[in-house]
């Protein structure tokens, strides 16, 4: 059994959620039509505060992956230091954005 298949079969005895998706937005600059996201009617965000409570409530419970998703993640001005505070608590962090956010570095 490789180290990766006894931590998951630990996590699953022991009810760790291993890896989280979270949604940190609903609002996006497309309108896929294929994409479940109602970009006419985004839920409601938390706050910064109250996301990175859910971060350190997600970390004490176990968690060691997290995925950072929307809707479009770069639409929430506080992304970088979430992300940072993610980091921060020992998370290893991978982020799902479409990159049309995004611009050439000079």
């Amino acid at each position: 059994m490789t180290h990766f298949e006894r931590l998951n079969a630990h996590a699953l005895a022991n009810k760790v959620p291993l890896h989280v998706l979270f949604e940190i937005t609903g609002r996006c600059s497309l309108d896929c039509r294929h994409c479940y996201v109602d970009v006419h009617r985004p839920p409601p965000e938390l706050a910064t505060r109250e996301v990175k409570d859910a971060f350190e409530q997600l970390r004490a419970a176990g968690a060691m992956f997290l995925t950072v998703s929307g809707g479009e993640p770069f639409l929430r001005p506080d992304l970088l230091p979430l992300l940072a505070h993610a980091r921060r608590l020992g998370f290893a962090v991978r982020l799902f954005t479409s990159g049309t956010r995004l611009t050439r570095a000079d």
